[in-house]
């Protein structure tokens, strides 16, 4: 299952991915998000904004995880990675971010 760097286009299905993921358990599903079955489109708006908050930070990358059904890549998971540090490494990361909200 390919892997790739999430695109602002892939939102909605990794919204998605991540509110099935997460719906029964503990701390997301239940503890964060306690009345989800009375409001279940709260759930994706939820990771909506989360996965929008980790785009605008430098020191994040958003991945997903994709099949190819009919010709047609589908969304089929989501990641969302954070270096940690103070060292180079971390630099590094940043130095290579790029806004996706950014208009050309």
């Amino acid at each position: 299952m390919p892997v790739r760097l999430a695109t602002p286009s892939d939102e909605p299905a990794m919204a998605s991915a991540l509110a099935s993921a997460f719906w029964n358990e503990p701390l997301w599903g239940i503890v964060i998000l306690p009345h989800k079955n009375e409001y279940p489109e709260d759930v994706n708006r939820y990771w909506s904004d989360k996965l929008r908050k980790a785009w605008s930070k430098p020191n994040y990358r958003l991945l997903v995880s994709t099949v190819n059904v009919d010709g047609v890549e589908k969304v089929v998971g989501a990641a969302i990675w954070q270096r940690q540090g103070d060292d180079a490494g971390k630099q590094k990361v940043e130095d290579e971010w790029a806004d996706v909200g950014k208009q050309n």
